[in-house]
């Protein structure tokens, strides 16, 4: 079943980012989008919060279609504190993670979504402005080499396009697996 694998790796990586690459604890996670891919992260957050985030006090949901927001946090609900919000920017506020998880083929994350203490994890396909990206302090990718010439993904669109260096990632997963130290406090993280 290679969708259910691709869902259960990608979670996977997102969990080795928040465990590794996060500059601040995680105290609130917004997550946007309740496809196969939220859900897959939110079994992730309800099986390993209790280490990646012992003091995780809140998730907020967003999603365009809010009953398909709320579907998804009714399955969640007794094992996560997770709650639908009906704007984008209520989910962002104060979070110390972002796992954009839509299906946008445009960029849905404000440009200031990309701020000092957040990790914005982009598991999407294309959901980040290059101008966000311009702000983060520190970028690690899950891989580089032929990956960068033709994934949909915002980050590699914006190396085609001749707007972002290979030298500007911080490290990549094998570099996270080795221990690649850890963003500071205020560090912007993508």
């Amino acid at each position: 079943e290679s969708a259910g694998l691709t869902v259960m790796r990608t979670a996977a990586v997102t969990a080795l980012a928040l465990e590794t690459v996060a500059p601040r604890p995680l105290r609130r996670i917004a997550i946007l989008g309740a496809g196969q891919q939220a859900a897959g992260h939110l079994a992730m957050l309800a099986a390993l919060a209790p280490r990646l985030a012992p003091d995780l006090a809140e998730i907020r949901l967003w999603n365009r279609t809010a009953a398909r927001g709320e579907a998804l946090v009714a399955r969640f609900a007794g094992r996560l504190p997770i709650h639908c919000v009906a704007d984008i920017d209520e989910a962002l506020g104060d979070a110390d993670a972002v796992l954009a998880c839509t299906a946008a083929l445009e960029p849905v994350l404000p440009v200031e979504a990309v701020r000092p203490g957040r990790l914005v994890a982009q598991i999407g396909h294309h959901e980040a402005p290059f101008a966000a990206i311009d702000r983060a302090t520190q970028v690690f990718v899950d891989l580089w080499g032929p990956f960068a010439e033709a994934s949909g993904k915002s980050l590699f669109r914006m190396y085609r396009a001749g707007r972002f260096a290979p030298e500007r990632v911080t490290a990549d997963l094998a570099a996270m697996l080795a221990g690649a130290p850890r963003p500071g406090p205020d560090e912007a993280v993508y």
